[in-house]
């Protein structure tokens, strides 16, 4: 199973681009999965409050909390200039135990995923 990470700006972009929309929308009939990091869901509901009820209702889609395990990492992130609403993303998606090769993210901004060597999909 292949699971892409949906980033703050991917997050805005399920109303405003059909492409986005429509990949979220086949998943169910493919072998695809959304994670959505709690802080980019968080920024993006804070932009446009409706849209955390929608990615709720989304099939496929499961929302990553911060747990106590992200939380050092994530907060290192913020500390370093990094922006709170991209940090869980860059945590969820990097390479580690649990995830070898690390996950995709899908952005419009993949300039900060780089400096991270996270793989991005640009939309």
């Amino acid at each position: 199973m292949t699971a892409v990470v949906l980033d703050y700006t991917a997050l805005l972009a399920i109303r405003g681009n059909q492409s986005v929309s429509r990949a979220i929308a086949t998943a169910p009939q493919t072998d695809g999965r959304f994670v959505v990091p709690a802080l980019s869901l968080l920024g993006a509901a804070a932009d446009d409050p409706p849209i955390a009820d929608h990615v709720g209702s989304l099939h496929r889609v499961d929302i990553v909390d911060l747990g106590l395990a992200a939380v050092g990492f994530t907060a290192r992130l913020i500390a370093d200039g990094v922006d709170w609403r991209f940090a869980h993303a860059i945590e969820v998606a990097r390479v580690g135990p649990l995830r070898p090769q690390g996950l995709l993210v899908m952005t419009s901004d993949p300039g900060v995923y780089g400096p991270f060597g996270i793989e991005t999909f640009t939309i």
